[in-house]
């Protein structure tokens, strides 16, 4: 049949459709001369744009608009009507510019007003129109939405209304009009706009707030027509969930189960959201054509039964625009024409400042006070230019950040559309959800500022929160970007907005501090909490867990900050790039379990065949964390030594039994089911012991074993009724991966996503939103009525992981997601060498010779693949070869050419295959030539220094900080220092020109380094670990016993969780805890800093033994003179008191500096001001006669020295420590006075 385009036809259509409505309604007026209207319009716009294509359904559902909205004024009618059904499908054109758009909805309009006053004499203006829009969102307990477009509340509320959306934002104000204008009419609706608009949100919202019922289903291009109506399905539940008996239950059969939408449809106040309507296959669309339409029903064949839509209950659907792509098709316009269509245009300035300021405005507020107080009360305007040193040109607001972070995020996404950068990776969306997410990050306790930081200054202040805004903004936006010009765009604007030098920033950023203790992992101020791992966990665990590289640390800290988020991570990157390990490491570090799967069809799950053996590892694995719960618990107590024994025989039963039963040999039926009865019986036995658990050995964990108990009767159950273990016929619903992570609240690890379908991986669009739920449309209703629906779990976290080389995730999908790229190329040099030695190469001659190699054949060409796992490789190779008796130069070379040059398929240089084998042969045989094995076996001290995720406890820490001090020890007997050796362990040290140091000296600084870098919780293991590297030194060990009991002695100061913190704070400085934990000392850092300073710098006063006077110094004569040895032949007021003032003045440096009144700039000055004391100290060593007679030269400098010494570090200290009376400091103040009345 011919489409009808007649325009009288088309009158004669709209006004039987509005006569028949009004004589219905008795409202008997004349409606010919509106349908003439009407289609005039319509016509009008179809012959202005060729794009624009319309059908009689249009026209009907103005006409009906306009019948429904009967108590409007006509003006209201027409083109509120106009707009909703014709104007707003003018903006889902896929190549109008918005300004075009814009142009031609006006022109359309000011003709809809004309032909009003040609054909009606219905006169009005669009000021006029303008006027009667409301402005205000309005929600009572009758009604909700704006004038005139109201919806009346559902008195049986079954939701509550969402509190976290905003309606009132002026273009979201502008999208609900448009969309309650649409609800108007019984029709559809379909939303199109680009991602991060709200579209899902605002129908949710609207739902919640008249208490409907809202039914979410996510469609993709694997959706079936039954997954939406219902099919025939196994009766069976999950064999293990279920709450009925074998014998009660259908088995074997299939039953008829309700799909989603069917059920929805059955349902009263419900609204239905059908979700990335533009991934659908086209025969579910077809499907969906009589529900859609004016027909309002679906029919069943399998049932034989048609349902309608309830009155009350309404569809929606959501759809990307198409040129987002990710599997998106552009959608038949007989299908279209079934909708109203409502475009939600993107959110302006306006709008976005006033999300961020309703949401994040007071914690803005507390951010301005704060400043402010810290300000001085003088200075006046915007704190941005008030740090920067800017003058303001105009008056604004003290402390604008809001407006900054909309700026910041509107420039970029200004740069993206022009083309400025991020054509690398793109195209990239920044909108609403990335500044949200900003804020949250810097709202949040565990990663925003810190508000009680104390600092010294408002400049100190607000650069600390230019630190924190940069970091978290490198999260956001800054890491996705996948190469340097990008990172540098986003440096500049970052500079620009926020007044800044990011460069500078960026560089403070880069610098990831790391440290640990027995629960938390800090990475600067980013700390994750390591919970008690199970035991079954850590017997699972991976014999090796990841490296921890430094070149990894600021990524490790960004994930730790986006768990702390509760977002979904994508880590993009090339193959070796280390996206698995990464997470493997936070799983390890965190003791967090984590699933891994690769996304199929099969998003949500599958029905299986029933399979008993699995079921029954699932029961055994549950009892397994038991079991290894109580032995160990009764280990550690040294108690209930016959339980232990009891729970051990009946688990050694078990495990016979299972090993009887994977043996390769046959079985027969009857065989099989004997011995999984027995195993069963058996897991029993142990099941009745943990019962009878004793209460000391008792672990949290058993709260689960009555209902382990119950899921082992339902499996016996099912045994005795069993002719066999083959479940041929019986079906039961498997949860996929991603499912039970969601259920249990564990980490899964998505892997290789872009392979994936995008319209299959938009499935989980509404997982990774606020509030996340995953509706399982394939396993229809249960029996309980209900679709399954499962929410997200506290703990649930989301990880997954791409290759750009195989394409790239649909926007929709990336913008839900905190994005990371990661590049194979920033690897350091430490890193590569714990590559290495991770694979069995111990020597550091070998380990620098493979990396040569490596290094040597990268750089042979400009386009190669050599990567991390090439050279793993040929260090795993080259430590297998000298297992098996190579010389280890040669297993070095062989393991080269097996690796790099026998596999070397193409030829890289374009002059054949075998010229360019020839030169890999060459560099590698060039390296190896110049490699020479030691004769001596030399100490693994490189073992100390690589950190693993699975082993970091205080001992590591202590080994790592020390490795350099035993080298150091290692060669003092050769009085050399190895700097090669240092520089192997920290790549770093080679800068440092260390040969030209007092091997001594330097050793004594790093001892106290050791001591300075402790925390109270490990100085006791810190101190032990020491003792035998120093035995061979009594004056290093005594050194180190001074420095131990100096700290031993004020141990007591800091508990908690200061105490394993280092109690130098000033060292990391960032660490979070520092600031947001409570400390119990009174002790300043910087005095007991400057009491380990002086036991360090401070040379000892010595003893000597000799008797005769003329062999005497200074010191030792007036030593003597005190302990009345000596006669007084020599003798004058300075000598006699010389060697008490010392030892008072020693005595007090060491211990008085407890009290002082000390601030940094102090605290630098006294290793000079301690040097004051070393020097009179060594001048009194020199010989004290000469001839017999006393050496008078000497005694002038002894009072030239003690008048130094009085200026540069008496006086001083007396100052510092005048607010503490030290009583020691007055007595030196008393002698000092009369030393001079005596002179």
């Amino acid at each position: 049949c011919l489409p009808s385009d007649n325009k009288e036809d088309l009158i004669e259509i709209a006004y039987n459709c509005m006569r028949r409505q009004k004589e219905h309604e008795n409202q008997a007026i004349n409606t010919h001369k509106v349908a003439e209207y009407l289609v005039d319009v319509v016509l009008h716009i179809r012959d202005t744009n060729d794009k624009f294509k319309f059908s009689v359904r249009d026209i009907l559902a103005w006409a009906n608009y306009m019948v429904s909205n009967a108590k409007l004024s006509f003006a209201e009618q027409a083109i509120f009507g106009l707009e909703t059904i014709f104007l707003d499908a003018l903006e889902m054109l896929p190549h109008e510019s918005q300004e075009q758009v814009e142009l031609l909805k006006s022109n359309i309009v000011k003709q809809a007003i004309k032909q009003a006053s040609l054909i009606l004499q219905e006169k009005f203006t669009l000021e006029e129109l303008s006027e009667k829009r409301g402005t205000e969102v309005e929600l009572n307990e009758c009604r909700f939405g704006i004038r005139p477009f109201f919806i009346d509340v559902n008195q049986e509320r079954l939701t509550s209304a969402k509190e976290d959306f905003l309606f009132d934002a002026p273009t979201t104000k502008q999208n609900l009009f448009r969309l309650l204008s649409a609800l108007s009419l019984q029709k559809p609706v379909l939303l199109e706009g680009p991602p991060g608009v709200g579209k899902t949100s605002i129908v949710e919202s609207i739902g919640s707030a008249i208490g409907y019922q809202i039914v979410r289903i996510n469609l993709c291009e694997h959706t079936d027509l039954a997954d939406l109506f219902g099919t025939d399905l196994p009766a069976e539940d999950n064999l293990l969930e279920s709450n009925t008996a074998a014998t009660e239950r259908q088995i074997r059969s299939f039953v008829w189960r309700d799909g989603p939408l069917l059920a929805a449809l059955k349902a009263k106040n419900t609204w239905i959201l059908l979700d990335e309507l533009n991934l659908a296959p086209q025969s579910v669309l077809e499907g969906l054509n009589a529900v859609l339409d004016h027909r309002g029903e679906v029919y069943i064949p399998e049932l034989n039964k048609s349902f309608h839509l309830a009155g009350s209950t309404r569809i929606f659907a959501c759809q990307n625009p198409l040129k987002q792509g990710g599997g998106r098709k552009g959608l038949p316009q007989s299908f279209l024409n079934r909708f109203t269509k409502v475009y939600l245009r993107k959110l302006s300035t306006e709008d976005l400042l006033h999300v961020v300021t309703e949401k994040y405005g007071k914690y803005f507020d507390q951010l301005n006070a704060y400043f402010l107080e810290l300000l001085d009360q003088k200075a006046e305007g915007n704190l941005f230019e008030i740090y920067s040193g800017k003058e303001s040109s105009c008056k604004s607001d003290s402390f604008d950040l809001g407006a900054r972070l909309v700026r910041f995020s509107e420039q970029l996404d200004r740069g993206v559309a022009s083309m400025e950068f991020g054509y690398k990776g793109g195209p990239y969306e920044f909108n609403l959800r990335d500044i949200l997410r900003w804020c949250d990050l810097l709202h949040n306790p565990q990663t925003g500022y810190i508000l009680g930081a104390s600092p010294s200054s408002f400049q100190a202040a607000f650069k600390d929160f230019l630190l924190t805004l940069y970091e978290r903004m490198q999260l956001v936006y800054y890491q996705r970007m996948r190469c340097d010009q990008d990172k540098s765009y986003i440096r500049n604007v970052f500079s620009t907005v926020f007044l800044c030098d990011a460069e500078y920033l960026n560089q403070v950023s880069n610098d990831v501090a790391l440290y640990w203790t027995a629960d938390k992992v800090y990475l600067n101020d980013v700390v994750l909490s390591r919970k008690q791992a199970d035991v079954l966990d850590l017997v699972n665990r991976q014999e090796q867990s990841p490296l921890l590289l430094d070149s990894q640390r600021q990524q490790l800290k960004q994930i730790i900050e986006t768990v702390h988020m509760e977002k979904p991570l994508l880590l993009c990157g090339s193959t070796d790039s280390g996206k698995t390990k990464l997470i493997d490491a936070l799983c390890v570090l965190s003791n967090r379990l984590c699933n891994t799967d690769i996304i199929d069809d099969s998003v949500t799950g599958s029905f299986q065949q029933i399979d008993l053996n699995r079921h029954l590892e699932i029961i055994y694995k549950k009892v397994e964390t038991l079991v290894f719960s109580c032995v160990q618990r009764a280990f550690v107590l040294h108690t209930q030594s016959e339980f232990v024994e009891q729970l051990w025989n009946n688990w050694s039963m078990y495990n016979k039994l299972a090993k009887v039963t994977t043996e390769a040999q046959q079985h027969s039926v009857l065989d099989e089911l004997k011995l999984f009865s027995e195993r069963l019986g058996s897991l029993g036995k142990i099941i009745e012991v943990l019962e009878a658990t004793p209460q000391n050995c008792q672990v949290r964990a058993l709260q689960q074993l009555a209902e382990i108990k119950s899921q082992l009767l339902l499996l016996q159950t099912y045994i005795k009724t069993a002719d066999s273990l083959n479940t041929g016929g019986s079906f039961e619903w498997v949860d996929s991966q991603i499912v039970t992570s969601l259920k249990c609240g564990q980490y899964i690890l998505l892997e290789h996503v872009n392979l994936c379908s995008s319209a299959v991986l938009d499935r989980l669009n509404p997982v990774f939103e606020p509030n996340g739920s995953l509706l399982i449309a394939e396993k229809g209703i249960s029996a309980q009525d209900s679709a399954e629906v499962v929410y997200k779990s506290t703990n649930f976290r989301a990880f997954l992981t791409v290759d750009p080389k195989n394409g790239e995730l649909s926007r929709a999908m990336r913008n839900r997601c905190v994005e990371l790229s990661l590049s194979r190329d920033t690897y350091s040099v430490d890193d590569l060498r714990a590559f290495v030695h991770e694979q069995g190469v111990r020597e550091m001659e070998a380990i620098d010779c493979i990396l040569r190699v490596h290094k040597g054949l990268s750089q042979l060409t400009e386009f190669n693949n050599y990567s991390i796992s090439h050279l793993t490789q040929f260090a795993f190779l080259s430590a297998a070869y000298r297992r098996i008796g190579y010389e280890l130069k040669r297993a070095i070379y062989v393991a080269a050419m097996e690796v790099y040059v026998y596999s070397a398929n193409t030829d890289l240089m374009g002059y054949g295959l075998s010229y360019y084998q020839n030169k890999l042969r060459e560099v590698v045989l060039a390296q190896t030539e110049v490699f020479e094995e030691v004769a001596v076996i030399q100490e693994d001290f490189l073992s100390d220094v690589i950190l693993n995720s699975g082993n970091l406890n205080s001992l590591t820490l202590i080994k790592r900080q020390a490795v350099a001090l035993k080298v150091l020890l290692d060669g003092y007997t050769e009085g050399k220092i190895p700097q090669k050796l240092l520089a192997s362990l920290f790549h770093e040290m080679e800068k440092l020109k260390l040969d030209q140091r007092n091997p001594q000296k330097l050793i004594r600084h790093f001892l106290y380094m050791l001591y300075e870098s402790s925390a109270i919780g490990d100085l006791e293991l810190r101190h032990l670990y020491l003792q035998p590297w120093l035995s061979k030194d009594t004056a290093f060990q005594e050194l180190s016993q001074n420095l131990y009991n100096c700290l031993q002695k004020r141990s007591n100061t800091d508990t908690g969780t200061l105490a394993n913190l280092p109690w130098n704070r000033k060292l990391i400085p960032r660490l979070r805890d520092y600031s947001t934990a409570e400390s119990n000392s009174e002790l300043n850092p910087l005095n007991l800093s400057a009491l380990l300073l002086a036991r360090l710098v401070v040379d000892i006063i010595p003893v000597s033994s000799v008797t005769t006077v003329q062999q005497m110094n200074a010191l030792q004569y007036s030593q003597a003179l005190c302990k009345k040895q000596v006669t007084e032949k020599y003798a004058n007021h300075l000598l006699a008191n010389f060697s008490s003032f010392l030892e008072v003045l020693h005595t007090s440096l060491l211990e008085d500096l407890e009290t002082a009144d000390l601030d940094l700039p102090q605290y630098a000055h006294l290793v000079t001001r301690f040097h004051w004391f070393n020097r009179i100290l060594a001048t009194a060593q020199q010989k004290l006669l000469y001839n017999n007679e006393l050496h008078v030269p000497l005694m002038h400098k002894l009072v030239l020295h003690f008048q130094w010494l009085e200026k540069h570090l008496l006086v001083p200290l007396i100052e510092l420590t005048a607010k503490s009376g030290c009583a020691r400091m007055l007595t030196i103040q008393d002698r000092t006075l009369k030393k001079k009345k005596k002179k």
